[in-house]
Formats: C-alpha cells, sequence, structure tokens
C-alpha cells in the first residue's frame, strides 16, 4: 500500500511518490556556503520600528520631573547670608575655593517641570552681575571625600573636572563639603 495522510473528511489519500521521499530525505545543508548560526539567523527576525523616534517619545512622556520648590523669605536669607560668608573664603588670584555641595533646581528643557540636582565642587566665584555661581566640580566625587585639606583636592579637582554655573536663584541649600 502506498503512503498517505488523512485530510478532513478521515479518507485515505494516496502520495505521489515523490512526495513520500521528500518527508524522509535528509538534508545536510548548502554546499556552497557555510552555515549561519541560530544567533545570526534570527537577527533577521528582530522587530523594527516602524515608527522612527517612537520608541523615544514613549519614554519621554513617562519620564517624571518635579516642580519647582518655592522657598520662603527666611530660607532665602539664609542662603545669601552663607553664600557671603562664603565669598570671603574665595581666592581669585589663586583661582581656589571653599569645597561646597549646592542643592539646586534644574529645570527641564522639554516638559515643564525639572529635577532637583546636587552639585559638589570647588566654589571659584560668586558673580552678582549674572546672578550665578560658579562651581569647578569634580567628575568622581569620591576624590573629595578622601582630601583632608582644601590644597589637596583642589588639586585633585584640577585634574579632573569641569564648570558648572549655577543661577542663585535656582539654588535651595548650600552647605560646605567638608562639614
Amino acid at each position: 500500500m502506498m503512503p498517505g495522510v488523512l485530510d478532513d473528511m478521515w479518507e485515505v489519500i494516496p502520495m505521489k511518490e515523490e512526495v513520500a521521499k521528500l518527508l524522509d530525505y535528509n538534508w545536510t545543508g548548502p554546499k556552497d556556503h557555510p552555515h549561519l548560526g541560530a544567533d545570526k539567523r534570527a537577527a533577521q527576525f528582530l522587530p523594527f520600528a516602524a515608527l522612527t523616534g517612537y520608541d523615544e517619545a514613549v519614554q519621554e512622556s513617562g519620564r517624571l520631573t518635579t516642580k519647582r520648590p518655592i522657598l520662603t523669605e527666611e530660607e532665602r536669607g539664609r542662603i545669601n547670608d552663607y553664600l557671603m560668608e562664603l565669598a570671603l573664603d574665595i581666592d581669585p588670584a589663586n583661582r581656589k575655593g571653599p569645597l561646597v555641595q549646592v542643592t539646586w533646581y534644574k529645570k527641564d528643557q522639554k516638559k515643564s517641570g525639572g529635577s532637583i540636582e546636587v552639585t559638589r565642587g570647588e566654589l571659584l566665584k560668586i558673580d552678582s552681575y549674572q546672578e550665578c555661581l560658579r562651581i569647578r566640580r569634580a567628575r568622581n566625587t569620591s576624590l573629595m571625600e578622601g582630601s583632608s585639606t582644601m590644597e589637596g583636592a583642589s588639586s585633585k579637582l584640577e585634574e579632573i573636572s569641569d564648570a558648572v554655573y549655577i543661577y542663585i536663584e535656582d539654588v535651595l541649600d548650600v552647605v560646605r563639603a567638608e562639614d
């Protein structure tokens, strides 16, 4: 009897001999080019972005921002008094200043609101004309924690640092980093 298959009506339909040979054929792969690994074969079926930028837009809309904190007159006065104290410790001739930690509000460029940032570094200038602080911050703040003197920390800061300008109106708190 010839091999066959059952169709939907449960009757046996005879197969042609060529089809029956294909079912038993042992395929060894292509002979003219190397075998493609499973990881590379799977890559051709990876999903693609039909809408360019859609994932970024969804991620951006899910990003949270915070409202700007409102400081009382008393808090604002305390910060200004402390900044005046710190200004006395700035040596503009040698470009040295006290190590500080400034908590400030950074306005978001894309959405309403912003984020609360903490910057640690050496206070180089308090610019009363532009109403901003210039801070040389360390990219790795752990370097500052190990230094006991301001000079030692300053030399480390000069090696790997960048300047940050913070508007005084955005400052939420200022403390000496050594405290």
